[in-house]
């Protein structure tokens, strides 16, 4: 993906120069990273001490996770993550440092099937039941 910045000199001539987000731009700006779990709404924010994981490398590992995740037509990034209320505590150990960190074999097991939605009701004369929106 490329983006073409338009560019004046102090003599007065157009220049045009084309950025590479990959190496550039993506230095600058950030995505939020968000849990790819079905009806999950975490979102890595500061000051929230919330562990996220990405994708395992290894085929094996990562068809058990996508498998697990159930998400239908899903083909996540290098960048997708989980967020640690999908994993047990027996999922995670503790390394050397003292530090929690997921263990190599774990597979994310806890998901909320309910109809949760990612949102913020912004209408104060109705709840989103009363709109109909959950029926």
């Amino acid at each position: 993906m490329r983006c073409e910045i338009a560019l004046f000199r102090a003599d007065g001539n157009y220049h045009s120069s084309i950025l590479w987000f990959s190496e550039h731009f993506q230095r600058f700006w950030k995505m939020v990273e968000s849990c790819c779990a079905v009806n999950c709404c975490n979102r890595r924010t500061k000051g929230v001490k919330m562990k996220f994981h990405r994708l395992p490398i290894d085929p094996y590992l990562r068809n058990l996770w996508l498998h697990a995740i159930g998400r239908i037509h899903f083909t996540p990034s290098r960048t997708t993550v989980i967020c640690e209320e999908h994993f047990t505590s027996q999922d995670y150990e503790v390394n050397v440092h003292g530090n929690r960190v997921l263990k190599r074999s774990a597979v994310p097991s806890k998901f909320h099937l309910s109809q949760q939605r990612c949102f913020k009701w912004k209408h104060e004369d109705s709840t989103p039941e009363e709109a109909g929106m959950f029926s």
